[in-house]
């Protein structure tokens, strides 16, 4: 289950918001005062096992023009996960799309910018084909996916037939998600275990300690995973149904993919395609690894700022 943090380990600068969407709470943060009421709304969807403050001294230095809505995936930080576990990625971009929908009411009609990381960035665009249905535009003014974790047409044929046969549960990254060490007597132990253990070693300070905010809870004398390993399995032993017709439809004027040279083979490839199916999309590979925003904010910062001043809105 989420939870709601105290003020005290929120930044100032932020309000936390959650919304119902049929039984329970998806939940994220908001700027208090936003730079100006015309401000673009920038709205940050997270990676598997991660949750959304960690991204905030990578989004701080755009809220000086951009106002901010950050969103935790169903099942991390602060959200909620629906009775009896998570479903499948187009549930949850369901729940999720939902929750868009609501926060959008304080908007007016305010530019929305939708940014996501690893699987975030596959979930707005499948929010994007739950938003459109009815014949309705493209959900966003500019899409900027970061690193997304995109499957080729053939590898999510082979993980369907292997979802269907019931052997998802055994692939590499989901027996790795569920053996994952979960809970710790204290935060020193949480720190000494995670800090320069995998993904996590060569994030930012600030990165790790909102993670440490966030991702963790006190629970029965423990300090516990936010994400459940069961629920980060989940996601890794699924896929999303859909995905390519919607970036087939991404508006390329308005659209843009930052991928790293250094991750994971499979995404390479899906730009290769993605390329000849949607050229209009901008590209750009950099050295980066996969959760190059939460290692160099400050860069990653400047990089993403320079994309939103030269794509289209």
């Amino acid at each position: 289950m989420g939870r709601v943090l105290s003020s005290t380990n929120i930044p100032l600068e932020l309000s936390a918001w959650h919304e119902d969407v049929g039984g329970f709470l998806l939940g994220g943060y908001e700027l208090k005062q936003p730079p100006s009421d015309s401000a673009p709304v920038i709205c940050l969807f997270h990676g598997n096992g991660f949750c959304a403050l960690p991204y905030w001294p990578f989004l701080k230095p755009l809220a000086e023009k951009y106002h901010l809505c950050l969103f935790n995936l169903e099942g991390h930080g602060s959200s909620e996960t629906r009775k009896g576990g998570l479903e499948s990625w187009n549930a949850t971009a369901r729940s999720m799309a939902a929750a868009f929908q609501r926060r959008k009411r304080h908007w007016g009609d305010r530019p929305v910018i939708a940014l996501g990381h690893s699987v975030g960035g596959v979930m707005l665009m499948l929010m994007a084909q739950e938003l459109m249905r009815g014949d309705k535009p493209w959900p966003y003014q500019k899409t900027l996916l970061l690193d997304p974790v995109i499957q080729p047409p053939g590898m999510i044929l082979s993980i369907r037939l292997l979802k269907s046969l019931g052997l998802m549960g055994q692939t590499p990254l989901a027996k790795r998600a569920k053996a994952r060490k979960s809970e710790w007597g204290n935060q020193q132990e949480a720190v000494s275990y995670l800090r320069y253990r995998g993904i996590y070693k060569a994030w930012d300070d600030q990165a790790f300690d909102w993670f440490l905010k966030e991702g963790l809870r006190h629970e029965a004398g423990q300090l516990k995973l936010n994400c459940s390993p069961q629920t980060e399995a989940a996601i890794f032993s699924g896929f999303p149904k859909g995905l390519w017709p919607m970036l087939n439809k991404m508006p390329g004027e308005s659209s843009g993919i930052i991928y790293c040279k250094k991750g994971l083979p499979f995404i390479a490839k899906a730009m290769k395609k993605l390329k000849k199916d949607n050229p209009s999309i901008e590209q750009k590979s950099i050295d980066g690894g996969h959760c190059f925003m939460l290692e160099q904010p400050q860069s990653s910062a400047k990089m993403v700022a320079d994309w939103l001043e030269t794509a289209v809105l």
